[in-house]
């Protein structure tokens, strides 16, 4: 049942408007809002790109390593 959940942790992550984090560990979605409250691991950062030519949303992706702990 382990690959369900991240089956739908991805598309949670996916469908959520505006900046927004997911912990690749524990499946964890987060708007981007909480970064300051995160706790360790390692986490996915998706950002809104505003791009005037496009008509479609678009965004960038990059991993950052969080070694803050609760």
């Amino acid at each position: 049942m382990g690959w369900m959940r991240k089956v739908w942790a991805r598309c949670r992550w996916k469908r959520i408007e505006g900046a927004a984090v997911f912990n690749e560990e524990s499946f964890a979605v987060h708007r981007m809002t909480v970064w300051g409250q995160l706790s360790t691991g390692q986490w996915v950062v998706k950002r809104p790109l505003t791009v005037p030519a496009s008509g479609a949303a678009l965004y960038v992706t990059f991993r950052v390593s969080n070694g803050r702990t609760q």
